[in-house]
């Protein structure tokens, strides 16, 4: 199954992408408190706006997009929701996280994180999985 709708998430939303699925479309935020969920493949487009703070990305399945902005405070989570009391190991982020990063995100990796990475203002990487070159934990110059 294939999806290419474009979605922008009410305020406090959850946005989940079932196993199965391949997601193209673009989710735009622009409201606070939206959780993202992905169990299945996001090759679209993610974009995080002004007004979109404490977005939540949880992936436990694929996100391969190579578009993906963050102008707002965002958490992403790469193999585990739940702090890491439970890992999706076959978990995978791929692509490129850039075009726009304006924030300093909380990154989360307990699977294999294979994207590229546009210099980040500040910030925070949790690596308990595969973040080639990070260690276990990085709080990134502002």
């Amino acid at each position: 199954m294939s999806n290419g709708t474009n979605l922008t998430p009410s305020a406090n939303a959850t946005v989940c992408i079932a196993a199965g699925t391949s997601y193209t479309g673009q989710l735009t935020i622009n409201k606070s408190g939206i959780v993202i969920c992905n169990s299945g493949t996001i090759t679209g487009t993610i974009k995080v706006n002004n007004g979109g703070a404490g977005v939540i990305i949880n992936n436990l399945g694929t996100i391969s997009t190579n578009n993906i902005s963050l102008g707002a405070a965002a958490t992403l989570n790469n193999g585990s929701s739940d702090g890491g009391a439970t890992v999706v190991a076959a978990a995978t982020w791929a692509g490129y996280i850039g075009a726009g990063i304006t924030v300093a995100p909380v990154i989360n990796n307990y699977a294999t994180w294979q994207a590229g990475l546009q210099p980040i203002p500040g910030g925070t990487i949790n690596n308990k999985g595969g973040l080639p070159g990070i260690a276990t934990s990085t709080r990134m110059p502002t």
